[in-house]
């Protein structure tokens, strides 16, 4: 039998293919080459049962091995393009001139549920044992297994391919599974509504449809964002909300408060952890055209819950720990200097020149 390399990659060439159905995939699950070099001397037994369609996953470990196998062949079939151009996808956002409506939908929603899932992905993957395998598979692990997973995710890949020919004058935009539809003066926003849910109906999923009529009074949601129209541009804000979200944990009504959860730890292990934090959060908003004001606020409560948490775990006066610690002064020049001379910088240099600007 060939190597599971040449039979991949035979699928994957004719994944590139416009148009190629699949068919007869349900054999290559009989190749010994498709498992782990590990296991592959004891799927004899797990072949046979393959071949007299008699497999039902039980919570064995063979399940392990099919799974992997099974997943392998769909991600050869279906492969995802991966765009990692973030910030040039939302300069491009910023850049939408002229904007007066939006429309913006999930399209994991429509993605729900095993009929959704077979209507998008059948017509490219036309075997019916395989699928009947993935239907057992996704019965027995239910829509949060690994198998119903990647289905789901296989199908949101299609249902955006699908959308991209549509309304010229509007612009869309993927962030994760939410997609938004941003329309300039002259274009109907219920021409781009049809569009969307005929291309949606043909499919037989349902999209359900978030309309913002006139997004120069308001703001609507994409990602992390909250996207506003200004007279020559789009704005990406950081909401109020999900800020209020990201400081909680640090305060107490309403004020910085000492984390109690974490005064078992050392010192320099409580310093790490909120850099972490406050890097996560830093990734999260950095194309924000507010990113500057929302951080010093965040940071604000963030900090000043370290600086406490750190006086409370050593019985000092924040005057004290901070004399002792360091962690917060000099923040231009970021230097986190613990006791013990750890001179590691506690800002990151994207943060500290936001810091020093």
């Amino acid at each position: 039998m060939q190597r599971a390399e040449v039979v991949l990659g035979a699928l994957r060439r004719n994944a590139e293919k416009e148009g190629f159905v699949f068919s007869r995939v349900y054999r290559y699950l009989y190749n010994p080459g498709m498992y782990r070099e590990g296991v592959r001397a004891r799927v004899d037994e797990l072949g046979d049962q393959l071949r007299a369609e008699r497999y039902y996953p039980a919570g064995r470990e063979e399940d392990a091995w099919v799974e992997e196998a099974v997943m392998c062949l769909l991600e050869a079939m279906f492969p995802q393009e991966r765009d990692d151009a973030d910030t040039n996808r939302w300069a491009q956002v910023k850049a939408s001139p002229e904007c007066r409506w939006a429309l913006r939908y999930d399209i994991e929603t429509a993605c729900d549920g095993w009929h959704a899932l077979y209507r998008l992905l059948g017509p490219h993957l036309q075997d019916g044992r395989f699928w009947e395998l993935l239907h057992r598979f996704h019965l027995f692990q239910g829509k949060d297994g690994r198998v119903a997973k990647m289905l789901k995710r296989l199908a949101c890949g299609r249902l955006q391919a699908s959308m991209q020919a549509m309304h010229p004058a509007t612009r869309r935009f993927i962030e994760g599974h939410e997609v938004l539809f941003l329309g300039r003066v002259e274009s109907s926003m219920n021409q781009q509504r049809a569009a969307i849910e005929n291309v949606a109906g043909a499919r037989g999923v349902d999209v359900k449809l978030e309309i913002a009529a006139d997004i120069r009074r308001g703001s609507v949601r994409l990602g992390p964002y909250a996207v506003r129209a200004g007279r020559r541009r789009c704005f990406l804000l950081i909401p109020g909300d999900s800020l209020r979200r990201w400081r909680r944990p640090f305060t107490y009504r309403g004020h910085p408060a000492a984390r109690n959860d974490r005064l078992y730890l050392t010192a320099s292990r409580i310093v790490q952890i909120y850099r972490q934090e406050l890097t996560a959060w830093f990734q999260t908003f950095r194309e924000a055209d507010n990113l500057r004001a929302r951080l010093r606020e965040f940071h604000f409560y963030h900090g000043q819950s370290l600086l406490k948490t750190l006086a409370k775990k050593d019985g000092l006066s924040l005057r004290q720990a901070a004399a002792k610690y360091r962690v917060l002064q000099d923040r231009d020049e970021g230097r986190a200097g613990l006791s013990g001379g750890d001179q590691h910088s506690f800002y990151p240099l994207q943060i500290r020149q936001l810091f020093s600007a």
